[in-house]
């Protein structure tokens, strides 16, 4: 196998390091350090899919640009951003943090510009073109138009948590044992389940829950995001959808798969990591912005939902400075 971005990541100016630990030795890492950024690109190949992370610190805006024939590359990758300041120029597209970028490689150039002063930090799995094109349709029977359909629709997911929790998962594993690389398809067919899964249920969603109801539940996640950081209560969110209780908690993880309590705690650790990774407040500080009192639970939620504790991550900022 042979991975196609090789050329590009050489091109752009990185350089294979072997001895590189941030991330699993079952793959291949490259760094960069030139005018324009600072960084790491690390990608894991298998025979149907490949796991990229992107880790870099912008320093000045650039534009990229990433051209490859058709057969030389991947026909698709979904990409969850964790933290960027930037746009795709071909098809215009904002890059924005906890977001989900969805890419159908084609023969016109790729574009994008990153904004100096910010990270880009997200992490991407590339489906081969034997596998979505030919074994998922014959396998499922899904058709081709449908499987990118359901692609597509990720871009409008209300939010993007399920494929974050896969993400976490993913980042601080660091085994090499046999099962290693099950753990890596497993987690690419996850994405793929997801976005599919997303797709059919939307439809069955919306035929089937009433369109009241639905955008009762859309407010709820909105004041959530809004608000996650106070102290909310089910009476006022009853209130915004108009439902009772029992209504209201069977409705809201009919539609997201989580109950109310585990939306807002999946929301208040995304934006600590955020802060964490982004500013050099300390990490009891970023407890309360976020909305914790208690320095031990704010640790142990950030430890189930992100696979590292608050510190541990701070520590790993710090030394990357």
């Amino acid at each position: 196998m042979s991975y196609p971005h090789e050329a590009f990541l050489k091109k752009a100016g990185f350089i294979h390091d072997p001895h590189c630990q941030r991330y699993s030795s079952l793959g291949k890492t490259f760094t960069i350090s030139s005018d324009h950024m600072d960084g790491y690109y690390w990608f894991f190949e298998m025979e149907n899919f490949v796991i990229n992370i992107h880790d870099f610190k912008v320093k000045k805006d650039h534009i990229f640009v990433f051209e490859l024939q058709e057969d030389e590359v991947n026909p698709v990758s979904i990409s969850f951003v964790k933290m960027a300041n930037g746009e795709f120029l071909s098809p215009y597209q904002k890059i924005r943090d906890h977001s989900i970028i969805v890419n159908f490689y084609s023969q016109q150039p790729f574009k994008f510009l990153l904004h100096g002063n910010f990270p880009f930090f997200s992490i991407g799995f590339e489906y081969k073109a034997d596998y979505l094109n030919t074994f998922i349709p014959q396998k499922y029977a899904i058709a081709k138009e449908e499987i990118r359909d359901a692609l597509t629709s990720l871009l409008y997911m209300d939010d993007a948590l399920e494929i974050e929790k896969i993400v976490d998962e993913i980042l601080p594993f660091r085994e090499t044992h046999l099962g290693s690389r099950l753990f890596y398809e497993v987690k690419a067919q996850e994405v793929l389940s997801i976005a599919l899964n997303n797709y059919f249920t939307k439809q069955a969603f919306q035929s089937k829950m009433e369109l009241d109801d639905r955008e009762a539940i859309a407010n709820v996640q909105k004041y959530i995001c809004d608000h996650y950081a106070m102290d909310i209560s089910q009476d006022l969110l009853c209130m915004i959808a108009t439902m009772s209780k029992t209504k209201l908690k069977e409705r809201f993880k009919e539609k997201n798969g989580m109950t109310i309590t585990e939306y807002i705690q999946r929301r208040r650790i995304s934006a600590a990591e955020n802060l964490l990774m982004s500013t050099t407040l300390n990490v009891g500080d970023v407890a309360k912005l976020v909305g914790y009192t208690s320095h031990s639970r704010f640790s142990q939620l950030f430890k189930k939902y992100k696979g590292i504790h608050p510190r541990t991550l701070r520590t790993m900022m710090e030394k990357k400075q």
